[in-house]
Formats: C-alpha cells, sequence, structure tokens
C-alpha cells in the first residue's frame, strides 16, 4: 500500500534511544489492548472515548495523549486515570499525536489538512502548520536531545519536513498514487466513470479502453460518482466539500454544490434524473434539485458519517447507511424516515436497492453482506465469505445476481435466491472500493486502491481488461539502465517503467 510506505517513511530517521526516552510507537487496533492492560486504572475512561485514532505517552511516562474522531486531543494522568485537558481547535477527526522529545509540546496531525503545536502545561495553540493539501496522517519528531524537526506524512502523496520552532517547512518529499474509490456505468453502451485519488474524474470506453475525459475541478480526492438515468449527467462527490455536475457530452461543469464544509462520501441520482442525493461527512443525508442546484432536504439523524445513499427504483425511497452501525430508509416525499434497519456489527460501507425496490443489499465492516425486506425492516438473509470489510455492493440489472467489492481485495458474485457465491474474481492486489454493473449485465466494473479498474466476464469470471490512468514513468524502458539498485528499479516500475 502505497500510502502505509510514506507514512512509514515518515519516521525513518527516528534514532531509537533508552526505552524511557522512546515515543510511543503508532498504533493498531491490536496493540491498543496491549496498551489498556499497561495503564490498567486508565481502562474504563479509554473505552468511553469517542472512537480513538492514536495515543502517545509523554517522555517521562506520567501522561498520556489521545486523538480521537470528535476532532480533540486530550491529555490524561496515566496513574490517576483523570483527564488533565481537552485541546480544542481542529475542525475534522484527530488522526496522530506525538510528544517532542523535551516533552514540552505535543503536535497533533488531523484530516482538516493541518497540524498543530501545542503547550503541554497551558493547552494554548502556539502554531499551525499549513501546506498539506489532504489529511495529515501520521507526525512523529526525530528524536534525539532538544530535536526541532518533525516528519509528516499526508494523504497527498508528500512527506513534509517542519522546523517546529519556526513553523517552517524545510522540505517536501513527493510520492505518488492514484487509488480509485468509485465506479459507475452509463447506461448508454459501454461507458465508465471512475473517481481518482488525484482529483480527477475519468470517462472510459470500456470497449476500447481509452480514456475519453479527464475531467478537473474538484481540489481533493473524488470518493463517489454517479450518472444520471439518461446519462446525460454526471455527479462527483470529493473531499474538497463539493458534488460538481458535469455536462457528459462536453466534459464542462455545469454546477457546483457546496455541501456545509464536509466531505462527500456518496452521490445517487433519483429515477427521473431531478433530484441528486448525497452523503457526507457530517452525518447529513441531503437532496438537492440538479437543475437549480438548490436544497431541497436535509436529514441529520445518523450519529457518524453517511457511508452510501441508494434511490428505490420508483424513487419514492432513500436508503442510506452510515458508520453508526444502521440503515435508514426516507419518504423522499414526506422527509420522514420510515425505518431504521440494525444487525451490522460496526460501519455500513454500501447500500443498494434490487431492480423492483422490494430488497437491499447492505455491506459491512462485519464483513457480512445483508439483505433486508423493505417493507417490514425485516434481514431475510446473511452471506459471509469475504475476509475483509465489504466495501461496495451492486445487483445486477435482472436483480438476481450481487456483486461485493472488499477489502480482501476480492470481487465475489451471488446467487440472489440461493445465496451460494457463483465466483471469487481475484486479480486487484489492494481493497475493492467500487463494483458496478454494466447495463447488459454482462459486465462487471471493478475500481481499486491499486490504481486499476478491472472489467470481468459475469459468465465467465474472466477479467476482460485492465484500465489504468498513466503513471510518471509510463512505458519507460530501464532495461539495461546502469546504476540502478534493485530498490530503484522495483520504485521506477511501480510508477509505470519497464525492465
Amino acid at each position: 500500500d502505497v500510502r502505509r510506505e510514506f507514512y512509514q517513511f515518515a519516521v525513518i530517521f527516528i534514532q531509537v534511544a533508552k526505552r524511557t526516552r522512546t515515543p510511543a510507537e503508532i498504533l493498531t487496533n491490536q496493540k491498543l489492548e496491549s496498551l489498556h492492560r499497561q495503564i490498567g486504572s486508565l481502562q474504563e475512561r479509554l473505552n468511553r472515548l469517542p472512537t480513538l485514532e492514536g495515543m502517545r505517552t509523554e517522555p517521562d511516562g506520567q501522561t498520556l495523549a489521545s486523538a480521537s474522531k470528535d476532532c480533540n486531543v486530550k491529555l490524561w494522568n496515566v496513574s490517576t486515570g483523570k483527564c488533565l485537558k481537552t485541546l480544542l481547535g481542529h475542525t475534522r477527526r484527530v488522526w496522530s499525536v506525538t510528544f517532542s522529545p523535551d516533552g514540552q509540546t505535543l503536535i497533533s496531525s488531523s484530516g482538516d489538512y493541518t497540524i498543530r503545536v501545542w503547550n503541554i502545561k497551558t493547552g494554548r495553540c502556539l502554531k499551525i502548520l499549513s501546506g498539506h493539501t489532504n489529511f495529515v496522517r501520521s507526525v512523529s519528531f526525530n528524536f534525539s536531545p532538544n530535536s526541532q524537526i518533525l516528519a509528516s506524512g499526508s494523504d497527498d502523496h508528500t512527506v513534509k519536513l517542519w522546523d517546529v520552532t519556526s513553523g517552517e517547512c524545510l522540505k517536501t518529499l513527493q510520492g505518488y498514487s492514484n487509488e480509485i474509490y468509485s465506479v459507475a456505468f452509463s447506461s448508454q453502451g459501454m461507458v465508465l466513470a471512475s473517481g481518482h485519488e488525484d482529483n480527477t474524474v475519468r470517462v472510459w470506453d470500456c470497449n476500447t479502453g481509452e480514456c475519453l475525459q479527464t475531467l478537473q475541478g474538484h481540489v481533493s480526492l473524488i470518493w463517489s460518482v454517479a450518472f444520471s438515468h439518461y446519462s446525460r449527467v454526471l455527479a462527483s462527490g470529493a473531499n474538497d466539500d463539493k458534488v460538481k455536475l458535469w455536462d457528459v457530452n462536453t466534459g464542462q461543469c455545469i454546477n457546483t454544490l457546496l455541501a456545509n464544509k464536509k466531505a462527500v462520501f456518496s452521490t445517487t441520482f433519483s429515477c427521473d434524473g431531478r433530484t441528486l442525493a448525497i452523503g457526507t461527512e457530517d452525518y447529513a443525508v441531503e437532496l438537492w434539485d440538479v437543475s437549480t442546484g438548490k436544497l431541497l432536504k436535509s436529514w441529520q439523524e445518523h450519529s457518524r458519517f453517511v457511508s452510501s445513499v441508494a434511490f428505490s427504483s420508483q424513487g419514492m425511497i432513500l436508503a442510506s447507511s452510515s458508520e453508526d452501525e444502521t440503515i435508514r430508509l426516507w419518504d423522499v416525499n414526506n422527509a420522514q424516515c420510515l425505518k431504521t434497519l440494525r444487525g451490522h456489527i460496526g460501519s455500513v460501507n454500501s447500500v443498494t436497492f434490487s431492480p423492483d425496490g422490494y430488497t437491499l443489499a447492505s455491506g459491512g465492516q462485519d464483513q457480512t453482506i445483508k439483505l433486508w425486506d423493505v417493507q417490514i425492516g425485516e434481514c431475510l438473509k446473511t452471506w459471509q465469505g469475504h475476509t475483509g470489510f465489504i466495501k461496495s455492493v451492486a445487483f445486477s440489472p435482472q436483480g438476481n445476481i450481487l456483486a461485493s467489492g472488499s477489502a480482501d481485495k476480492t470481487v465475489k458474485l451471488w446467487d440472489i435466491s440461493t445465496g451460494k457465491c457463483l465466483n471469487s474474481l481475484q486479480g486487484h492486489t489492494s481493497s475493492v472500493e467500487s463494483v458496478a454493473f454494466s447495463a447488459d449485465a454482462k459486465t462487471l466494473a471493478s475500481g481499486s486502491r491499486d490504481g486499476t479498474i478491472k472489467l470481468w466476464d459475469i459468465k465467465t469470471g474472466e477479467c476482460l481488461k485492465t484500465l489504468r490512468s498513466p503513471r510518471p514513468y509510463e512505458g519507460m524502458k530501464i532495461t539495461g539502465v546502469a546504476g540502478l539498485t534493485e530498490t530503484e528499479k522495483t520504485s521506477l516500475k511501480a510508477l509505470g517503467a519497464v525492465d
């Protein structure tokens, strides 16, 4: 995973000193359990914190800092379990915290693209380091005495080195990645749209594999793409808090909708193409008038971000899924929540209606797929088979097959009537974020964080084509080039070079 490599690279230069002078490491979920055992008296308090993203202990071992999705940083006394201070200022979830070597300051990084420097004693924010253009996932000091050099790793594919005293960015180390988060087929033939990590939307001819258009205008990664029913308009929802509506024929942006300064994770058109529904980071489900660009309705009954939205075929019911473990069914005309469906453990990542509108499929963090009766709100079936989070589910146009894409890097095809897994499609090298059927139900597209879109033959399970946007060194021949190490060759090939 390119992103993980860059986060790890951000801390490569740390020199490991004595155990009492070593910063706490970035914590995985498994390591959190070990830490809880060590600090004992803090167990109950930590369990009540909003989902923790990371923790650090002060060099003297007496103070613990925690980062959370609630945008706050908290300082805790390890011995007593008392919360000493709550540091306020970030406007999105805090991903990482680290103490300075002398224990006098704390650094926090956030989804608001900034790094904050805090005075431990007063709780005052001393500096805000700006320069990244996406989530700042990791921060770490060069852990030598009195060091003021900080490294930060971000989703913008850069590692930055900072002088904490002056706030100056000393160096930017550039990387490359172009993960794909969403794919959608047009109803008019084999045209596919994809949403990319490099802030672009691409439109593809699936017969030739040619990229027809690259739509630019967003300033952050694209979470979602959706065609209107007649494929005249394409919507894209992005991490820059905007939805853009594009004329499919010309590639021109015809309108920009502002989503209250929060990322847009999902977009879907009503069957008549007049209404666009979106799901956002600030727990909202919104309906927009496509022709006027006006907000029609907004619901905020979810308690976590809204991961997916889907209209029924008749357009009377809208389904929304959320990180709060629920699915809600909304009456579009009366603006009422009809039902709340519960059963998944963890985030519900994707929902889709069957073509007849009577069944809803959902995929979640618990690695299960559930089928729901829309009228009575009951779970009809639960399917298991994936070994990672379910990221996307889609019904075939006839409604007899369900496709699922997973973090386990596979796509599975399921028989709706029997629940049998018909095929497991393998070939991606990273999480499959999105799946979509062609209108003729012969082809399935899958978009992955490995930067590729794969087109699959539904009957045979064969991969027909692999689509990839050009990489920085695409096609460059390095055969026989002297002086390249194996590591350098591997890196160049990952960026498109050919050996």
